[in-house]
């Protein structure tokens, strides 16, 4: 066998070796298999760095998650905080006894307006208590009066109240909560128009006074926050002496539905 043929016979075996094997009857067609080459087994060394890479990412995922989730805990929400509310008075009915019968007033809906400061005292998972103080002003005006001995003149009443509460926000998602509120106050001032005019007198114009609030709350960013809520607010008898020498008694009692701006600083 010459140089030439030893060459030609080298390139038939290669030709041999790459060339596809082909499976088929005799009498169907005839397919093409294509034979891959099986992957070889993991190291030991390339699944040590998945577990490695799995870890550090568990460990990032689980900072992230508590960092999202720390609107939930408060703890990172500011202690001190103010807030304005306005609303509108709903004022029930006042009745009492006088000269034996039993007389009434009638009440307008009316306005409220509200400036107070607060600060945190508790501030756990899903809930801050703290206190409040504010300074509440409420004006509403009389609609019908069957006192025959009380002459109002002018109808409007007007008071002013120092109030410190006990609050409470429970968290029922990172921006909503609930509050509730609690408190008594001191009315410094009770004005009532058109009582001197008629020769009536105001024996009480300070008395003791307690409110009870709840709400929405949603939380607008950068410490801010803005709410819907409901107060009932309720002044001890007030004492009028009327121009036939006999004294009547005002129960306020005051249904107030507002709208609240809460800033924590």
């Amino acid at each position: 066998m010459g140089l030439r043929d030893l060459r030609h016979s080298r390139t038939e075996v290669a030709q041999k070796s790459i060339r596809p094997t082909i499976h088929a009857p005799f009498w169907g067609p005839r397919t093409l298999e294509a034979v891959s080459a099986p992957l070889p087994p993991p190291s030991i060394e390339s699944m040590s760095r998945a577990f490695r890479t799995l870890a550090v990412l568990s460990v990032l995922g689980s900072g992230i998650a508590a960092q999202d989730d720390s609107s939930w805990f408060a703890t990172d929400r500011a202690s001190w905080f103010a807030t304005f509310g306005a609303g509108l008075v709903s004022t029930a009915d006042t009745e009492g006894p006088m000269s034996g019968d039993t007389d009434s007033l009638s009440y307008d809906p009316g306005y409220s307006v509200n400036l107070g400061l607060g600060k945190y005292l508790i501030q756990t998972t899903g809930f801050r208590g703290g206190v409040h103080g504010e300074i509440l002003f409420n004006s509403f005006e009389f609609s019908n009066q069957t006192v025959d001995t009380l002459d109002l003149g002018s109808d409007r009443v007007e008071n002013l109240t120092f109030m410190l509460s006990a609050v409470g926000d429970f968290y029922l998602a990172p921006q909503f909560s609930v509050y509730l509120a609690g408190g008594v106050g001191y009315t410094s001032r009770i004005s009532i128009d058109g009582l001197d005019a008629v020769n009536n007198t105001l024996l009480d114009e300070s008395v003791i006074s307690a409110q009870f609030r709840t709400g929405f709350k949603y939380a607008l960013g950068s410490g801010y926050d803005v709410g819907l809520g409901y107060r009932y607010f309720q002044m001890d008898t007030v004492e009028i002496d009327t121009n036939s020498s006999e004294i009547f008694g005002l129960d306020f009692k005051e249904h107030i539905i507002e709208v609240v701006l809460h800033w924590g600083f």
